[in-house]
């Protein structure tokens, strides 16, 4: 069972619009001056994920000022929060359908989650230290949701006015654009002019 370590209504931080933010706890990469190092850990201070808490969340979102929501971390794609995530995605999906837009950053790069996925495709929907469910997990978020931030932070590419981002490394991908059909090609948020 996933923590969530914070939640904030009505955000204006993180990403484009007036959105919800969750904080998913638990990371593993450890990067050298990331903001939210308290929440690095699994067990951070917070709330435990459940459906009572993911109900609070997505009506939430019904407020007509609400542009989406952002998911953040932690690390959200951890194999030991990434099927609540999938779950909390897929229950705003199939309330919102489109109507509501969805941001995730993650430390992963493009590349390496679509190594994951090429791998789960040649070994039957399993790959290294994910199971079968955390892979289709994975699947479904990255042909759902609509921004990904990707990437680890490194302090030596850290700039403050960089949109949206800790990191000059760190991109924003038009998610569902770049995983969709079988040439996939990296689409990026603003077709990369957001510096």
């Amino acid at each position: 069972m996933s923590r969530i370590a914070s939640y904030k209504p009505c955000n204006m931080v993180d990403g484009q619009g007036v959105r919800n933010s969750v904080y998913f706890a638990g990371c593993e990469f450890n990067c050298f001056g990331c903001y939210n190092k308290a929440i690095q850990n699994f067990n951070a201070q917070g709330i435990d994920y459940n459906a009572r808490i993911r109900d609070v969340i997505v009506e939430e979102l019904n407020l007509d000022y609400i542009q989406g929501i952002s998911i953040l971390g932690g690390e959200p794609l951890h194999p030991k929060n990434i099927v609540d995530v999938c779950d909390l995605v897929a229950t705003i999906k199939d309330r919102y359908g489109d109507k509501k837009d969805i941001w995730l950053w993650t430390g992963y790069t493009y590349e390496e989650l679509k190594a994951r996925l090429a791998l789960a495709d040649k070994y039957f929907r399993s790959c290294l230290y994910l199971t079968t469910d955390e892979m289709h997990a994975l699947r479904y978020l990255l042909h759902n949701i609509d921004v990904l931030v990707d990437g680890r932070f490194e302090t030596t590419l850290h700039k403050k006015d960089l949109a949206f981002r800790g990191s000059a490394n760190q991109r924003i991908i038009l998610c569902k654009e770049s995983f969709a059909g079988r040439h996939k090609k990296l689409y990026l948020w603003k077709n990369g002019d957001y510096q």
